[in-house]
């Protein structure tokens, strides 16, 4: 069944939603980034991300929203999502990835840098 429009805005403002115990300082992960781990690494931090609802903010599904209101909102999770990216990464790293202006962009980033196959 398609979702409607009232269930879409629902899901969007819940991803949206921060609580108390979302801070930026914590690490969504036990074992930091480093440039030999991106693989387990982001695997690791999806997971952690779809368990909050918050999967979204990586993987371009969850639109910025033009309205002013929702993308005050939208942002404060961006910025924090973000913050918590970064600080699950060794400090060498994280140094040269805190610029990046949202959460997709920075995910866009340590993928086309990080994600490429050793294979053949």
């Amino acid at each position: 069944m398609a979702k409607t429009s009232g269930e879409k805005r629902t899901a969007e403002e819940r991803a949206w939603t921060l609580t108390n115990s979302d801070q930026p300082g914590m690490s969504l992960v036990v074992s930091p980034l480093t440039t030999r781990n991106y693989l387990g690494w982001s695997i690791a931090v999806r997971t952690a991300l779809e368990a909050k609802g918050k999967v979204g903010f990586i993987d371009g599904t969850l639109a910025i929203p033009t309205d002013p209101d929702k993308y005050c909102k939208w942002k404060e999770a961006d910025s924090m999502i973000k913050s918590w990216i970064v600080n699950s990464m060794i400090k060498e790293l994280a140094d040269m990835f805190v610029y990046c202006g949202s959460t997709k962009e920075l995910w866009s980033v340590l993928e086309e840098r990080y994600g490429r196959s050793c294979g053949p």
